[in-house]
């Protein structure tokens, strides 16, 4: 087993990157303009930060919790897509597109394109229906008490509702199982 990989004896499972989360703005480089995230895939190493996603365009407190993670996770989704040797894709529409403002990161789509999934399956060689229903899950699990983060149905369908349909219609186009 790789250094870089450590089993979990909790849960008995596997750590494969490390992500850190701030709020303070990232820059790569003194030139540079801010990211919203950066990764080092031989460290297999991320950040994330929330300083660009303020969300004033919301009334309802708790939808605009539920965007704001639902702003993270793709963020964060995209930085540990780098963590496994994925580059920025410019063949389709695709989460691993980079972004430079936060329109052009809440326009990009939640979802690995075609080419990047099959990359990612490369690595790790993952059931792609397990993790759509695991998706599914997640989701679902976010309309639970208030300890949760956003624990609102509405807001979290109003949100995330899109996302829920797209795994639903993934699974039922694997017929079951890819």
């Amino acid at each position: 087993m790789s250094r870089h990989i450590h089993a979990c004896a909790k849960t008995n499972t596997l750590r494969y990157a490390f992500v850190g989360v701030t709020v303070e703005d990232l820059y790569p480089r003194d030139d540079w303009n801010f990211v919203f995230g950066l990764a080092d895939p031989l460290g297999r190493t991320s950040v994330f930060s929330f300083a660009r996603y303020a969300d004033e365009g919301f009334l309802n407190a708790k939808a605009a919790q539920a965007r704001l993670l639902k702003r993270a996770v793709k963020v964060m989704a995209h930085e540990i897509g780098h963590t496994f040797g994925l580059m920025h894709c410019i063949h389709y529409s695709c989460l691993m597109q980079g972004s430079n403002s936060a329109g052009e990161s809440d326009a990009k789509p939640h979802e690995f394109c075609p080419l990047c999934l099959r990359k990612l399956f490369f690595q790790t060689e993952f059931d792609p229906v397990l993790r759509y229903e695991a998706l599914i899950e997640w989701i679902e699990a976010l309309d639970g008490g208030p300890e949760l983060f956003a624990a609102d149905s509405d807001a979290n369908e109003a949100v995330f509702g899109e996302w829920k349909a797209w795994y639903r219609r993934r699974i039922d186009a694997c017929g079951g199982s890819c």
